[in-house]
């Protein structure tokens, strides 16, 4: 479902990995992960609904491999707002 305006809505999305954190604090290396996946990583997606972006994030970083959403936020698009005394 769209949101009336035709468009996509867009969300940012981080996502960290709890396993390569785990090993970080043992003093370990992950054997599968980049050690950069205990930070958060940052992605956009475009999508109808936040359902759907959980279900493509949840594909492509599976929880069963430790991968953790930390948050989605949408991003609004700003409006134009004319200033005071502008003609436009």
């Amino acid at each position: 479902m769209q949101d009336g305006s035709g468009s996509l809505k867009r969300f940012e999305v981080s996502v960290f990995n709890q396993e390569v954190r785990d090993c970080e604090k043992k003093g370990r290396v992950h054997p599968s992960f980049d050690a950069s996946w205990a930070d958060l990583n940052f992605f956009t997606y475009e999508s109808d609904s936040k359902e759907d972006v959980i279900r493509q994030i949840e594909r492509r970083y599976p929880p069963r491999k430790g991968f953790v959403i930390s948050d989605i936020i949408e991003i609004k698009e700003f409006e134009f707002v004319k200033p005071r005394g502008v003609k436009v």
